[in-house]
């Protein structure tokens, strides 16, 4: 935001350097939006802003495939396990939405994440007036007040992706929730609408692919979830189609969800696993990579492997599977992409042609430098990997400002840290420790409006169905 002309103007704006926020959020999907929560119920006087750069609240769009099922309890909602009691709890949800009885009456653990998006949307709804869509931060940088010994505070400049104007805001504490970029095979893709990453699958592929009689052929590159529901949806939508499977290991397998499994995404195991020394949290999450990585949920497999027995009673084989493939680039064929393979244990080369290519192959999550470079300097890293304590970055003694990233820490919290399960405790020990730590020294709270600065202010729409009683 500009600061304004007077002195006056400048300690009663919000976001300025003498009066800033307690902490900005860069995304706002579920994990900034259960640091919402946390922040409203644990302590409602500490200012919040966030920017996300969609119109609103998007959470796996690529992946919303009709009928798909959540792989948690309804009950790892953003705030269940941390506040029963809250108004902002799945059960609440349906409640608002005039379903629960009906919901009670499914037998359900799993709601579709369909109605788990809508869930977000509705909770997000409430905190309307926190959010500025369409608007992409496009640099974190520290900022030192004449005087100071140290950054006390972050600079944080957000665009309007429709208009392109820029705005300016400060605060003690960012948060980091952005989520992590695409992975894609090191060799590189080539551009178009028929290869797309599986995070755009639904808003891209099929609309480019509309004639569902053709014969095409489809490569899809992955051996999880992901790739397992695509897979499926393609055989579905496309009767006459071939679908190539590129595996990394041996042949698709089935998560190990059992119980004792599942209680490593519990909060206590959280905890005891940042406690332990480092080779054996890697060792661990060796040992338990099976419960997240590389698997497709049991149920979903069988379904999946009815499709394929289907198609051998026609006497037709439309799943192709390739084990042990690496697919090393996708490049530009005469007629269509070409997928470029390598095999894993002989080394053999090969390639592939398809009308369209779908790379399920994950998330890269790393901070952009593009974002984040003026920090660099101030983090410590052990490797590749931020050093971490309850999810705030250490830093060095010049950098006093507070920044936090959600998902990032894996390596020190166990595999939990990227998934639903833990995001209400993780909020928790993020709100907790900002309050913890001293405002900068100049700095009196006022009460002030939420900066416009060349952003709409966004009308606070409640969600129908308010009434939490």
């Amino acid at each position: 935001m500009t600061n304004a002309s007077t002195s006056d103007a400048r300690t009663t704006e919000l976001g300025t350097e003498d009066n800033p926020y307690d902490l900005v959020g860069v995304g706002f999907g579920p994990s900034n939006l259960a640091l919402a929560i946390a922040a409203e119920e644990l302590d409602g006087e500490r200012t919040c802003l966030f920017f996300e750069r969609s119109p609103q609240l998007r959470w796996h769009p690529g992946m919303l495939i009709e009928g798909s099922r959540m792989q948690i309890s309804f009950l790892k909602d953003l705030v269940s396990l941390r506040n029963p009691a809250s108004p902002y709890t799945f059960l609440q949800y349906t409640k608002a939405k005039g379903r629960l009885e009906q919901f009670v009456n499914l037998g359900e653990l799993r709601p579709t994440r369909l109605e788990y998006q809508d869930y977000l949307q509705w909770v997000a709804g409430f905190f309307a007036d926190q959010v500025r869509y369409h608007a992409e931060v496009i640099r974190v940088s520290p900022f030192r007040r004449p005087g100071e010994d140290a950054h006390r505070l972050l600079r944080v400049e957000a665009r309007d992706v429709r208009s392109g104007r820029t705005t300016v805001c400060y605060a003690a504490n960012v948060v980091h929730a952005a989520g992590g970029r695409p992975r894609l095979p090191i060799g590189g893709v080539c551009a178009g609408p028929a290869v797309i990453h599986s995070s755009d699958f639904l808003p891209r592929f099929p609309d480019h692919f509309a004639d569902r009689s053709r014969s095409y052929e489809f490569g899809v590159a992955g051996d999880g979830q992901s790739a397992g529901e695509i897979a499926a949806y393609l055989m579905r939508g496309y009767p006459n189609c071939r679908v190539h499977l590129f595996l990394s290991g041996e042949t698709l397998r089935a998560t190990d969800n059992s119980p004792f499994v599942n209680e490593q995404f519990f909060e206590g195991y959280a905890n005891s696993f940042y406690t332990r020394p480092s080779s054996e949290r890697a060792a661990l999450r060796a040992e338990l990579r099976n419960s997240n990585y590389g698997v497709v949920e049991a149920g979903f497999l069988d379904d999946l492997y009815r499709l394929v027995y289907d198609d051998e009673v026609r006497g037709t084989r439309r799943l192709i599977t390739h084990p042990a493939t690496k697919v090393t680039a996708v490049r530009e064929g005469e007629t269509g992409p070409q997928v470029e393979i390598v095999d894993r244990r002989s080394g053999a080369e090969g390639d592939i042609l398809c009308d369209g290519v779908v790379l399920a192959t994950g998330y890269i999550r790393a901070l952009d430098e593009s974002i984040f470079g003026q920090l660099v300097p101030f983090l410590k890293t052990e490797g590749d990997e931020l050093v971490l304590s309850d999810h705030r970055v250490s830093t060095t003694a010049e950098l006093a400002a507070g920044l936090y990233v959600q998902g990032y820490g894996e390596h020190l919290f166990g595999l939990g840290d990227t998934l639903l399960s833990l995001l209400p405790f993780r909020s928790r020990q993020i709100f907790t420790d900002i309050c913890k730590q001293p405002p900068p020294p100049a700095w009196t709270r006022r009460p002030g409006p939420s900066p416009e600065a060349g952003f709409r202010h966004e009308e606070k729409r409640w969600p129908s169905g308010r009434t939490h009683g």
